[in-house]
């Protein structure tokens, strides 16, 4: 039996399940989870156990599969517990544990991008849908309370939201019974590369099992992850895409979980994507294990503005599957949380976080005695390294990788002479307008005072000069390209052994860069004139009333705040 959860599992994904598993008896479980539903995620869990009971009923069953995707993961979860006994408060009674749960039956869960953990509201979302998420959030919560005096059914899967947290608990009481702490049941957590709204850490549990994995999917977005046709796709690359996720999902589905945990160019080890298990992040960690004293090589791999950084446990990933044998290699991912735009432009926040980065560069150097320290840096991480430096001569590092940087582009790398071993490589967006239009913009224009500039897309003048080896290398693509799926094999050779990308884009021969580069400040000032503008075109319309005038200039001020805290 092959239960399909979350209402959202495509016709096109229940014909690849029938057609990998001939002869399959597909449960497409009918659940009211659309957007303004107000069914509660507990009835919503009563409902599949009924369906899935009937279905049991009526024949007999020696393995069953759970296909779970988005929403639906956590749904599956709670159901799963409730059949195995386990009730909301964590006592386990076999009583009230279904049949299909007992001795002989092999359950195996596949969670396809499911926020098992909740969803939340952050970076890893497109700018325009963070934008209208709020609004659209609080609407839908004022229509069913209204309307139908309940909270919607997407509020009550928030992060951190109760049955979120009760399906957690109830899992780990299970959990618990055994000595080796491993589930009853196999499950397999698949994850897109290119998921625009979830993490790795949203769609895997908190802890570690032998009866767990997880899967990255490459160059696959959220709602991707159900499209495997080639037949419905024109695109050869597309083609190529779909083609590849058939084939793991059909290894989910078919092959034997030893064989699927095993092989390491399926299933990721959990220090690789789980902040959890991360060695730096635990607490009294013993630097001076023998296993950490054979490190050669650690990499601190830092995010920018506007990111919880949830890009950086996948380039770690990828340098330490490059890295050969992985005692040798360790490459943590510390994270100073969002970095609003309000934040970034000023000076002093920025320099506080640089001083953040040289306690957790103390901690590397004190877990990892023996190892030489590279950085890899997006957007505002550049910042905080340069700055670093800057502040304490005594921090090293092998190779630097900036990335969308937003340094001064006249940066005397002269005076980091003797704290850069081997080079630093500046991968520059093509089209990164980000860096071109605000601190590009501000650098051109002579606010020194913010310390910031457009090295991530105009480069760094001083390259190749008194013995600094700086190479600026422009890639395809935006803000991003420097951390994108395409760069990381960029990224892991450069700091293995130097190697410099060369499939890229001539800087000589672009012209698109540069002249929106020179024309950034006019852009910058435009947009600064059209918001004054608009601002004094509004206060005008209020008159000369100057209580209404303090309202006005209140909420105005209140929606500046709250806009650049969003972005």
């Amino acid at each position: 039996m092959n239960s399909d959860k979350g209402g959202e599992i495509t016709a096109e994904f229940e014909a690849f399940v029938k057609e990998t598993l001939p002869g399959v008896k597909i449960l497409r479980a009918e659940l009211p989870m659309h957007t303004f539903s107000t069914t509660s995620p507990e009835d919503l869990v009563e409902m599949l156990l009924l369906q899935i009971d009937e279905t049991f009923e009526a024949g007999r069953y020696d393995s069953i599969k759970f296909i779970a995707f988005s929403s639906g993961a956590p749904i599956a979860r709670y159901a799963l517990m409730k059949a195995y006994g386990v009730d909301p408060n964590g006592k386990i009674s076999t009583c009230t544990a279904r049949k299909w749960t007992g001795p002989g039956i092999q359950i195996r869960v596949v969670n396809l991008a499911g926020i098992l953990q909740g969803w939340k509201f952050s970076t890893a979302m497109p700018a325009h849908v963070r934008f209208l998420a709020l609004p659209i959030s609080f609407l839908t919560s004022v229509v069913c309370l209204l309307w139908y005096q309940k909270r919607p059914f997407i509020l009550q899967q928030k992060h951190g939201a109760c049955f979120i947290v009760t399906g957690q608990l109830m899992q780990l009481a299970l959990r618990d019974l055994t000595d080796d702490e491993s589930l009853p049941f196999e499950q397999i957590n698949f994850l897109g590369t290119r998921d625009e709204y979830i993490s790795p850490a949203d769609c895997i549990e908190l802890n570690s099992n032998k009866s767990s994995i997880f899967v990255e999917v490459p160059s696959t977005n959220h709602l991707q992850m159900l499209k495997v046709d080639d037949a419905n796709s024109e695109n050869e690359e597309d083609i190529k895409l779909r083609q590849t996720r058939r084939k793991y999902f059909a290894r989910a589905l078919t092959e034997s979980f030893p064989n699927l945990a095993a092989d390491r160019e399926y299933s990721a080890i959990d220090d690789d994507v789980n902040d959890y298990f991360d060695e730096l992040d635990r607490p009294h960690i013993e630097s001076t294990s023998e296993l950490n004293r054979q490190v050669e090589h650690a990499v601190i791999v830092l995010h920018g503005i506007r990111d919880n950084g949830f890009w950086t446990k996948r380039v770690a990933r990828k340098l330490k599957e490059g890295g050969g044998v992985r005692p040798l290699l360790r490459v943590p991912s510390p994270s100073y949380g969002f970095f609003s735009l309000l934040d970034f432009v000023r000076k002093n926040v920025r320099t506080r976080q640089a001083q953040w980065l040289l306690k957790q560069y103390v901690e590397v150097r004190e877990c990892y005695p023996n190892a030489k320290i590279s950085f890899v840096g997006h957007s505002n991480g550049t910042y905080l390294a340069k700055s670093a430096m800057e502040q304490c001569t005594a921090v090293r590092f092998e190779r630097i990788v900036f990335a969308g940087s937003v340094v001064r582009t006249d940066l005397d790398w002269a005076m980091f002479s003797g704290q850069i071993n081997s080079g630093v490589l500046n991968l520059m967006g093509q089209n990164d307008r980000v860096v071109a239009l605000l601190p590009g913009a501000m650098e051109r224009l002579g606010l020194r005072f913010l310390d910031v500039g457009g090295a991530g897309f105009s480069g760094f003048n001083d390259v190749g000069r008194r013995g600094m080896n700086v190479q600026n290398v422009r890639i395809s693509g935006g803000h991003g390209a420097g951390i994108s799926e395409h760069s990381w094999e960029k990224i892991t050779k450069f700091i293995q052994d130097g190697t410099v990308p060369i499939d890229t884009i001539p800087i000589d021969t672009d012209n698109q860069p540069n002249l929106l580069g020179r024309f950034a400040p006019i852009l910058f000032l435009l947009c600064l004139a059209a918001a004054s503008g608009l601002l004094f075109g509004l206060f005008r319309l209020i008159g000369t009333d100057s209580f209404m005038s303090a309202i006005f200039l209140l909420v105005v001020g209140w929606l500046v705040f709250k806009i650049l805290r969003q972005f």
